[in-house]
């Protein structure tokens, strides 16, 4: 079993310490060693209240708990895990808008990407994990989505409302990218700052794995961990992928610039740091300038993988949004605002592959997350650590599907 550098470390410091297992088999295997043992020594009494003793994620085959120092838990679960590793903060990914007045709206980026206005994403499901929604904003009042862990309450942040009305909202002359697919939100980060954890955001895609969504669309961001077998998103993707191989992922390269890390390593956060086989990371392209946003993650990742894979446009798009950032950008409570980040970008790439997975389903073809990652590949650029393979628009996927898959598109 691999224990993580950082969970040692932290066992013999403090008292409690939240830590995520990933078990050989099954997670019930795991499951009863550790309500056992609350069970029997109930150590955590006093922090119930605060935190979840253990918190299980059956789609992504993890389990969350706390342990005391020492590390009693995890020595009785170590014969049936592949690895316990740290649970640590998660943000969301975006920027207040930029010093211009100069703005472009969800509908003229739909357009810039050349995608037709007849076809929207019909009959595909798009996973939005982020601060929540707000239903009854304009441009999602009249679709069908489910919002999982909201507690009723509504995105008082914005990001969420953001990402979803730009992947899948339509109201007048705002039309997002793949306006006709459904939506499945899954709150997983705070309201206020936007803030979350590894074993938060691990559960918030149990959740949304467990609604069957096509795309799942994930603007939020952590700094790299030591190793890649450190990263609890690493064996969370990997049993994503081996589970369910046609759910096509996305998330953003962060908004760190050409920071590097350890002098060496440029600055994608996980979970755009992981493999493109496990995860598409999506940069932010300057619409407005037509060059890369400066503020987008540079790579090498951290664990060595030239990213990011793709770039969408990012930088100042008016789309719905709600409560803070409605507010905070252009000083305009008016449910639209301009906003910029890999944040912005990630959801309307979600949007092009629901695009392109509706298109596929409508004649009877799968597309699934490796059919994305050819489709990237089929751009005639060399990969860098910039612009990945660059601007995935709609032509690109058109002339995948009617190259590899024989369908022809009529726009």
């Amino acid at each position: 079993m691999y224990v993580s550098r950082r969970v040692e470390e932290l066992l013999y410091k403090v008292p409690y310490v939240s830590v995520i297992a990933f078990p050989k088999n099954n997670v019930d295997d795991i499951k009863c060693v550790v309500k056992d043992h609350f069970a029997k020594f109930n150590k955590l009494d006093e922090i119930k209240s605060i935190f979840p003793l253990y918190t299980e994620c059956k789609n992504i085959n993890a389990l969350q708990f706390i342990d005391t120092k020492g590390g009693e838990i995890i020595d009785d679960i170590k014969k049936e895990c592949k690895a316990v590793v740290a649970d640590g903060l998660v943000s969301i990914k975006s920027t207040k808008a930029l010093k211009t007045d100069e703005t472009r709206t969800i509908t003229e980026i739909r357009e810039h990407l050349k995608v037709p206005y007849n076809i929207g994403g019909k009959g595909v499901k798009i996973g939005i994990i982020d601060t929540g929604v707000t239903k009854l904003h304009p441009m999602l009042i009249s679709k069908f989505f489910e919002v999982k862990r909201s507690n009723h309450f509504p995105d008082i942040n914005g990001h969420g409302t953001w990402c979803s009305t730009a992947s899948a909202g339509i109201f007048r002359n705002y039309v997002g990218i793949a306006y006709e697919a459904d939506l499945v939100v899954v709150k997983s980060l705070s309201d206020i700052l936007g803030i979350s954890t590894f074993s938060r955001l691990v559960k918030g895609l149990d959740v949304c794995i467990n609604n069957r969504p096509d795309v799942i669309s994930m603007s939020f961001g952590a700094k790299p961990c030591d190793t890649i077998y450190d990263d609890p998103f690493y064996y969370a993707m990997s049993y994503l992928r081996s589970e369910h191989p046609d759910i096509i992922c996305v998330a953003a390269a962060g908004n760190d610039g050409s920071k590097k890390i350890d002098g060496k390593y440029g600055s994608i956060n996980t979970p755009g740091a992981l493999p493109t086989d496990l995860v598409i990371t999506v940069g932010a392209w300057d619409e407005i300038n037509h060059k890369l946003a400066y503020f987008s993650s540079r790579g090498p990742s951290k664990y060595g993988y030239v990213k990011p894979d793709i770039v969408e446009p990012g930088v100042n798009i008016i789309s719905g949004t709600f409560g803070l950032l409605d507010i905070l950008t252009d000083g305009k409570p008016n449910l639209f605002s301009p906003l910029s980040g890999t944040s912005m970008a990630t959801p309307i790439a979600a949007g092009l592959f629901a695009i392109a997975k509706s298109i596929c389903n409508q004649v009877g073809e799968e597309y699934i997350h490796e059919d994305a990652v050819k489709t990237i590949d089929s751009i005639p650029i060399e990969k860098n650590n910039e612009i990945g393979k660059g601007l995935l628009t709609f032509d690109t996927i058109k002339e995948y599907l009617e190259t590899e898959k024989g369908i022809k598109i009529k726009n």
